[in-house]
């Protein structure tokens, strides 16, 4: 009985980091600003993380359920409403501290 071997590629499809165009000869990719903005920087042998520094204050990601009419008054204050929220919440904590 023969057996199947398994193929195992070295390249993930799903690939991180800038996508390379080749050029019009096929030779070389085509390495433009676009390709430079998304390109991995190093100090030395250090990666330089881009993006947003973590933040300062500890927060923990959790689930929680709330009623509908709750959720979608803090929604509809638009951008910032989960601050709002924590803010809210903050206070009743404060006030009801013994």
């Amino acid at each position: 009985m023969a057996v199947k071997k398994r193929v195992s590629h070295s390249v993930s499809k799903k690939a991180k980091g800038p996508r390379v165009r080749r050029s019009a000869t096929g030779d070389a990719p085509e390495l433009d600003a676009n390709w430079f903005e998304s390109a991995d920087e190093y100090h030395g042998a250090k990666l330089v993380r881009r993006g947003r520094p973590p933040g300062t204050s500890r927060k923990t990601q959790m689930t929680i359920r709330v009623s509908n009419d709750v959720l979608d008054f803090f929604r509809a204050s638009g951008p910032g409403w989960q601050t709002r929220m924590d803010e809210a919440l903050r206070q009743y904590v404060e006030a009801h501290q013994h």
